[in-house]
């Protein structure tokens, strides 16, 4: 059982390096990679990494030194990416080194030129201080076939020659590369096949810290495809019109990292499964909801059926994110009533476009609601909403000569509270409930005149109106042009 469990420890520590590799990797391609310098003892700081190793190298009989002329070397740098620049060198060297070889990690503060006898070389990089440091990882493996060289640090890439003892991804070199570039250093791999190799990082002793994004060590080609202006836009909306959006995701980190996310452009809330969106929901006035699809005590299908099955929430738009990418699955989401559905993992760029698109359909209905409403025209909401709509279109008008029918009244007919009825009427048609329930008098009003077979004050008395000069003004609001103008045009 010990045994077991260690293969299962060795397995899922395998599983979670290669995961923050590619959560690396992608930050690197998305150019969200920023240094945080601190200033340490570099041969401190390499000798304990080496350290770490002593274990497979003892496993393996492979003799593993760590070697510098200088007590100490103060480093400028960011530990975190340095710390996986050497580790990534030293776990190459490891893959490709068989039993009873040789490992070396050298550390110079000049230029060496004491492995020339290498017979290939690639370098990356251009270093323009004096004052540097040179780390070199030496092995005498297999070595790297020429053919393969000129490849070896782009991702996802092996050699075709190159086979290593354990399991390779190519991600690693990839990130030792771009880490390097990003300290503004030169990265070198030289290499005889079958004589083994050299990586050797030379990286300035001071940097600059950095507190912007790094977009690429190339030319900056490609940026981030929602520009300046577009950013300015969804800020803009977010101060001049609030936007509440619920997040419902379990997985605490992608949690976190969607509400820091979203919150530059939008008021976010969150909760940790469906049964605690639902009740947010029922309490808070949200624009839109994201949901997980995996969830434990209500996963995102059913958070999203009991969503759109319920005339408080169905007018809310739903967007349904979830590793679950196959079409069967886009389908049950769909058929929950999902406005969205994005695979993970996601590019954030692609989500808040979907966010504000939801948005932007929802304004354009509350914009042309009331003149489609006043003028007959066909209105596009849900099915459910539809019914809600009617419903209380039936309430005011049973009830449009009573003069105490009230907004209290009208929700104890419809069978909700106040608050969630004032929430509902203002999300699908723009307007406040008293201006709804104005807007539905001055329709039927509008009915009535042209029947031409009452007078204006008669029209008025009979939608609920108590004043011939209020009936005209609210009249004229919608109609641009009073009761009489409009007979005229009849």
């Amino acid at each position: 059982q010990h045994k077991q469990l260690n293969t299962i420890k060795r397995n899922t520590n395998r599983l979670l390096l290669l995961i923050n590799q590619i959560m690396d990797l992608r930050k690197v391609e998305k150019g969200q990679i920023k240094l945080n310098i601190s200033k340490f003892d570099l041969i401190e700081f390499i000798n304990e990494r080496v350290l770490n190793f002593s274990e497979e190298a003892k496993s393996k009989n492979i003799e593993l030194s760590f070697k510098h002329d200088k007590e100490s070397f103060i480093m400028d740098a960011d530990e975190e990416k340095l710390d996986k620049i050497i580790f990534n060198l030293l776990s190459n060297a490891f893959k490709f080194t068989p039993e009873n070889g040789k490992i070396s990690v050298v550390l110079y503060n000049h230029f060496s030129s004491d492995n020339n006898h290498f017979s290939n070389k690639l370098s990356f990089g251009k270093l323009e201080d004096e004052n540097f440091a040179e780390i070199q990882v030496i092995d005498n493996g297999g070595g790297i076939d020429s053919e393969d060289l000129p490849n070896i640090f782009e991702r996802f890439e092996q050699g075709k020659q190159r086979k290593p003892i354990n399991n390779s991804t190519g991600i690693g070199l990839h990130l030792c590369k771009e880490y390097t570039l990003l300290h503004r250093g030169v990265i070198i791999v030289q290499s005889t096949p079958g004589a083994g190799s050299l990586f050797s990082v030379q990286l300035p002793a001071r940097q600059k810290a950095q507190k912007i994004l790094y977009e690429s060590h190339e030319e900056v080609k490609n940026l981030n495809s929602w520009n300046t202006l577009e950013k300015t836009n969804l800020l803009t909306q977010k101060h001049t019109e609030e936007v509440k959006i619920l997040i419902v995701e379990d997985n605490v980190e992608l949690r976190e990292f969607m509400v820091k996310f979203l919150e530059q452009f939008y008021t976010v809330v969150f909760a940790e499964n469906g049964k605690q969106g639902l009740e947010i929901l029922k309490k808070q006035n949200i624009n839109l909801t994201i949901s997980d699809v995996m969830m434990p005590e209500m996963d995102g299908f059913e958070f999203c059926q009991n969503i759109k099955s319920q005339i408080e929430t169905s007018h809310i738009p739903v967007i349904l994110l979830t590793a679950l990418s196959s079409s069967e699955n886009t389908v049950t989401g769909l058929g929950k009533g999902a406005d969205a559905y994005i695979t993970k993992p996601f590019d954030e760029n692609i989500l808040i476009a979907q966010i504000t698109n939801l948005l932007q359909l929802r304004k354009k209905l509350q914009e042309s609601f009331i003149q489609k409403f006043v003028s007959k025209q066909p209105i596009e909401v849900g099915n459910l909403d539809n019914y809600f709509l009617n419903k209380i279109n039936s309430s005011i008008r049973n009830n449009i000569e009573n003069e105490d029918f009230s907004v209290e009244k009208m929700a104890d007919e419809i069978g909700i509270s106040r608050s969630q009825l004032h929430r509902k009427i203002k999300i699908l048609t723009g307007v406040t409930t008293s201006e709804y329930i104005m807007i539905v008098k001055i329709k039927a009003a509008t009915s009535l005149l042209a029947t031409k077979n009452f007078t204006i004050d008669e029209v008025a008395f009979k939608t609920g109106f108590n004043s011939h000069s209020y009936f005209t003004k609210c009249f004229k609001k919608y109609h641009k042009k009073s009761p009489k103008e409009y007979l005229k045009t009849l």
